[in-house]
Formats: structure tokens, C-alpha cells, sequence
């Protein structure tokens, strides 16, 4: 089958793992892969796609509102002659959709990879949705919302979740967890809606209530927008004025590494106003590390509380530092039995091989061939 996987860029963001992870694997399944991206400098994954052959159809977009992505689409969807487009994030999605106007020989799917929290809640964006033969989401959550506020799509919506290499992410040894020496990852773009600036008024309230502070090494890009700078500013004058916090939240910058870095912590530590469905809570989950996470969108059914990990309130620093003296009150039996659930849920319901499975099977389904 002739696939085209249309994406903004290689960066380092979880949409684009994981459009990068199923290209992959559909080349080494036989199909024929390309892909499309229109920020070529952001090539974090680049080399990846090199390796295993995929052909790369760079577009440089010079601005904001620029419609050369769209008129690049046309020209290779006219002569690509591929079976299937499949698209994800807002933008790609409906570049997409406006150029299958224009060609109507390949089926369409897009993939909202957000939440109604964020980005996936413009109205003009959900009307192109018409244009795609399936609308795929990674979240149940979504699904829930998309079904009482666009009841039109129906007919083409399906949740795929998220799919995580279990063979790099194996299963660690527990942490030696001790008492009162918690240490967490956080993983993220440092950002608003990632929530740091709450994170380090949790980490103070706790130090004010039991006098010590669990250390939180936080991996991820700068945010280099307007929004973005002004609230690393807030977060970096809040840390000077508490330095016994500023000395337990570190920032590592991106890395790659994740799979290893994981398995050096008692937990992951993620605190997100809304989410889609995170990338690292299910390496975590893989992994064999609980986690602390907000209780949005489905981080509830991923984590469990207190079963995999424990929820917390994004938007109250107490209810976080609650979660996190909880944990810190977690026995050794008990941690090892949290640490064996996740990776048993990993293995039920977030390995790659089922992830990739599912949209192979939807893409023989839209073209009307058999699946195997």
C-alpha cells in the first residue's frame, strides 16, 4: 500500500514520535512510505526516517499563514498516487483537507492529537473534518467531546491510542525508593500548558508542611514563543526568591535518552492542564515507573489512582503536593506492585505493535481490501 504521513516538522514533540515510530514500522511491514513536513528545520527525528529508507518531501512555509504547504499537498497528492494520506496535528490536518479538494483519489484521514482544552477546540477546523474519510483521535476523552459538540463526524470517528516500543522501553528494576529522597522526571516542553509554575508552588507548600523537598529533574525544550518567555520569566523570578526550591527543580534541556533516564527515578512527575494522550506517561507505564500525573483527559484510566500512580488537581499546587506525601508514604511492598502494573498495562494496551496494527487495519478498511 502507498501511504503519505503529512506532520509540521521532525521536532522532538510527541506527535511527531509517534507519526515517526508508525512510518517505520509500516516500511519494515512492506508498504511504501512517504512523509511531508513543512518545518524541515526541526529535524530531532530526521535521521531516523534516513536510516530505514522513508522517502522525506520537505516544504519550507517562511510564515504563519503561508499557503505553500497546501499547494505542495496538491502536487504530491496528483502525483503521488497513494492509497491512503494520513495526517496529524491541527494545522497538517487541515492543509490536508483543503488539498484533497483538489484530489480526490486518495483516502484522508486526520488525527486530532490534543484535547478540547487545547488546540483541538477551533470550530472552523472541525467543519473541514467533512472533507476526510476518518477522523482518528488518541484520547477517549476527546472522543466523548468531539461526539456531544460535532455529532456530524460520528459516522467517522475512532480513538487509536498512543504506542510505545516496548522493546527500548523495557521493564526496569524498582528504584531504591527512599523515604523522604523522592526523586521525579517531569518531561515536557517548558511551557504554560505544562504547568512548571505550579509544580514549584507545590514543591514550596510541601517544604513549608514537612520541612524537607523531593528533587524533580525536568527534561524538555524551551518554549521560544511570546507566551512562552513570559512565563519561564515568572517561573525563574519565583525560583530566585525560594532558592531552597530553585536548588531542587532542575532543567535538562531536551534529550533522547528517555528511555534510560526513566528507569533513574521513582516516578514521573507530570503535571499537565490538558493533554491528549502523553507520550511519557506511557513510557513511564512501559518502563515499570508509577506516575504522579493532573487528573485530565484520560491520564485517569492510564494511571489509575493508586493503582499505577496517584491524580492530583493541575490547578491546585496542594492537591499536587498531597499526591506527591502519598507516594512518599507508599511501603516497599506496595511500590514494587505499582511498578508490575504499569508495565502490565503497557503491555495490554500501549505497545506500538497495537497501535500500528489498528491504523493498518483502517487503512485497508477505507480502501476496501482485506486485512490479515
Amino acid at each position: 500500500m502507498r501511504i503519505l504521513l503529512v506532520i509540521d516538522s521532525f521536532g522532538s514533540g510527541g506527535a511527531q514520535r509517534q507519526i515517526i515510530n508508525l512510518a517505520i514500522v509500516l516500511k519494515k511491514r512492506g508498504h511504501h512510505i512517504e512523509i511531508f513536513n513543512y518545518f524541515p528545520h526541526l529535524d530531532f527525528y530526521r535521521s531516523s526516517l534516513q536510516e530505514e529508507g522513508v522517502v522525506i518531501h520537505d516544504c519550507v512555509k517562511k510564515n504563519k499563514f503561508s499557503i505553500l504547504p497546501i499547494f505542495a499537498l496538491i502536487k504530491l497528492l496528483m502525483k503521488g498516487d497513494f492509497d491512503v494520506a494520513l495526517s496529524y496535528l491541527a494545522s497538517p490536518n487541515l492543509y490536508l483537507e483543503i488539498a484533497h479538494l483538489f484530489s480526490w483519489k486518495t483516502k484522508i484521514i486526520v488525527s486530532e492529537r490534543s484535547s478540547h482544552l487545547g488546540s483541538g477546540s477551533i470550530p472552523l477546523q472541525k467543519m473541514f473534518h467533512s472533507l476526510a474519510t476518518k477522523v482518528v483521535v488518541n484520547s477517549q476523552s476527546h472522543q466523548t467531546w468531539l461526539l456531544q459538540n460535532h455529532p456530524s463526524i460520528k459516522s467517522k470517528l475512532s480513538v487509536i491510542y498512543n504506542g510505545v516500543d516496548l522493546e527500548s522501553f523495557q521493564l526496569a528494576g524498582p528504584s531504591q525508593k527512599r523515604k523522604n529522597k523522592l526523586r521525579f522526571l517531569a518531561i515536557g516542553r517548558v511551557g504554560p500548558e505544562k504547568n512548571i509554575l505550579y509544580v514549584a508552588h507545590a514543591l514550596f507548600q510541601f517544604h513549608q508542611k514537612y520541612g524537607w523537598c523531593p528533587s524533580v529533574d525536568w527534561v524538555g525544550r524551551l518554549d521560544e514563543s511570546d507566551g512562552g518567555k513570559k512565563y519561564i520569566n515568572k517561573v525563574s523570578q519565583f525560583l530566585d526568591r525560594n532558592t531552597v526550591i530553585k536548588e531542587k527543580l532542575t532543567f535538562m534541556g531536551p534529550r533522547n535518552d528517555v528511555h534510560l533516564l526513566l528507569k533513574e527515578y521513582d516516578a514521573l512527575l507530570h503535571p499537565s492542564l490538558y493533554e491528549g494522550l502523553p507520550n511519557v506517561i506511557c513510557e513511564s507505564l512501559a518502563v515499570g515507573r508509577p506516575v504522579l500525573a493532573s487528573n485530565v483527559c484520560d491520564n485517569g484510566i492510564l494511571v489509575e489512582d493508586g493503582k499505577r500512580g496517584f491524580l492530583f488537581n493541575p490547578q491546585d499546587p496542594s492537591s499536587m503536593a498531597s499526591a506527591i506525601n502519598r507516594f512518599n508514604n507508599v511501603d516497599g511492598a506496595y511500590y514494587l506492585e505499582m511498578c508490575q502494573n504499569t508495565r502490565d498495562f503497557a503491555k495490554k494496551s500501549l505497545s506500538l505493535e497495537k497501535m500500528v496494527n489498528a491504523y493498518e487495519s483502517l487503512f485497508f478498511k477505507i480502501c476496501n481490501r482485506s486485512y490479515v
